[in-house]
């Protein structure tokens, strides 16, 4: 009798496993993002537009500044608004950082809000704008959430030339690093400023509706004079096809080790924010060789390649296509 309750038991677990797996598959109309805050959970984003998907608004847009003196407590800027300038923290003729959040995500979900933290380990003599977009970012409706990207890149261009233009940095110290839906705003944003930026990030940019996306609304490589990109969870959730100066394909760009059936790609998907931020304090190097193919890098015909470095540091002189393994939990580089 015991042994029959087991067997139940298990095919009920069975059951409700895969119940569940169907109900967070990705469709033509449905994919599933990874929760920025970290939980674990999963956003729902829909794909197709409803009678509610409006453009949002301007004021939803906020700009907040970091400097290693004032690290937890941000002054917010505002275009145009050159007393908000004034009385903030902003250093001078430092670098300064853009970081963008995607879908669903706030200024203090991991990424960016980590990123930062850790750069200011590196040197806190520098600037850091967070962009919380959150409201904007935060539609039910996934259709919405890309409509208001445009939105978010316009007033970040605008923001970075007024910048500009009060003398306070300079266009080849501006760097923007996007995640996820963020990753296609740095493009956009790169796209929408006035003379090209010399470096942008983007951390597995947003696949869903973006294949189908004019250049001018999706990252590329003509948005900087470098455009480094990382792609982890390619087809379901990220831009699988190459789009920057430099393309990085750790394990492939599809699937990750370690993230066990993710039947959306989310775990896949935070992979590129988590491999940039151990790039930027670990001493151990995502070192990734030059190939046209995954099997081909597999198959040891590519051994022999130029061999480049994936991160923050890639050198601007590194190009094209580079695939490397990483390990299937934390520390992820193998050198």
């Amino acid at each position: 009798m015991a042994k029959n309750n087991f067997l139940i038991a298990s095919v009920l677990v069975l059951f409700a496993a895969s119940v569940s797996a169907k109900s967070f598959q990705n469709t033509k109309d449905v994919v599933w993002f990874p929760n920025p805050n970290g939980d674990g959970s999963l956003l729902e984003a829909k794909l197709t537009p409803d009678s509610d998907t409006k453009i949002g608004d301007l004021k939803d847009v906020h700009f907040l500044l970091f400097t290693g003196n004032n690290q937890n407590t941000p002054d917010e800027l505002f275009v145009g608004d050159a007393s908000s300038l004034t009385n903030s923290h902003f250093i001078p003729n430092r670098p300064l950082k853009f970081l963008v959040h995607g879908f669903g995500g706030a200024h203090t979900h991991g990424f960016p809000w980590n990123t930062f933290k850790e750069f200011l380990k590196v040197d806190e003599n520098q600037n850091f704008i967070l962009v919380n977009w959150t409201v904007l970012a935060d539609n039910s409706n996934y259709f919405g959430a890309v409509q208001n990207a445009q939105l978010v890149s316009q007033a970040s261009a605008d923001l970075i030339e007024f910048l500009i233009a009060q003398e306070v940095v300079k266009r080849e110290d501006i760097h923007p690093i996007g995640f996820s839906l963020g990753g296609q705003v740095v493009g956009q944003i790169g796209s929408r400023v006035s003379e090209k930026l010399t470096r942008i990030t983007a951390l597995d940019p947003a696949l869903p509706l973006f294949d189908v996306a004019d250049l001018h609304n999706r990252t590329d490589p003509s948005d900087a004079i470098y455009v480094n990109v990382v792609h982890t969870a390619g087809i379901l959730l990220g831009y699988t096809d190459p789009c920057g100066t430099a393309d990085w394909y750790p394990n492939g760009g599809l699937t990750q080790p370690g993230c066990g059936v993710d039947l959306t790609g989310s775990c896949a998907h935070s992979r590129a924010p988590a491999f940039f931020l151990e790039g930027l304090l670990s001493q151990t190097e995502f070192r990734g060789v030059k190939c046209t193919s995954w099997n081909n890098f597999t198959g040891g015909l590519c051994d022999d390649n130029e061999v480049g470095v994936m991160g923050y540091s890639t050198p601007d002189t590194t190009t094209g296509v580079f695939y490397l393994r990483t390990n299937a939990e934390s520390p992820f580089a193998q050198g």
